[in-house]
């Protein structure tokens, strides 16, 4: 069994028209996001056996967050180029490189290409999980039974849970 950990960045800023897309950090939502989204893995007690990134610097933030939620060390963090800007089969692609001892594998990513390759893998009898948008910092955790990351199809995962900020917001009227 594998289990895949897909997680679009938290919110970043657009404060500086200057700065390129690649350098932009996460604004006050994303730095309130990313730990709270750290904490509900780490309530649900996940621990990855790898976190790849994104180089992006939202990404990297992002993931940097989760990791200490999840006690990972940021030196074991990889980055990969292919998940800044990437066809979902370039991304799937990457994913199936992956070494076959990781059983889990967490990766920060994107949209659109994150979504796309989320709905990809999950199988489409779990209709249910079908997901029409990763809000930023949304996780999706999807289970293979597989025993090699080469392996990995699409439509053949089990979306274990969608998780994203905003999902167990309480409204109370006044």
């Amino acid at each position: 069994m594998k289990t895949l950990y897909l997680v679009r960045h938290a919110k970043s800023t657009w404060e500086y028209p200057s700065l390129a897309d690649y350098d932009r950090p996460l604004n006050n939502r994303g730095l309130r996001d990313a730990p709270l989204m750290g904490q509900r893995l780490a309530d649900k007690k996940i621990s990855v056996d790898q976190i790849w990134s994104s180089p992006a610097r939202r990404a990297i933030d992002t993931t940097y967050i989760l990791a200490e939620a999840l006690n990972y060390s940021r030196k074991e963090i990889m980055l990969h180029d292919q998940f800044y800007i990437s066809s979902t089969d370039n991304f799937i692609s990457e994913i199936q490189s992956c070494p076959d001892e990781v059983k889990s594998l967490l990766i920060v990513g994107h949209n659109p290409v994150i979504c796309q390759s989320a709905n990809l893998l999950i199988a489409d009898d779990n209709s249910d999980a079908d997901i029409e948008l990763m809000p930023t910092c949304s996780i999706v955790a999807i289970e293979f039974n597989i025993c090699s990351w080469s392996q990995l199809r699409e439509h053949e995962g089990r979306c274990l849970f969608f998780d994203y900020p905003k999902k167990n917001d309480i409204f109370i009227e006044i």
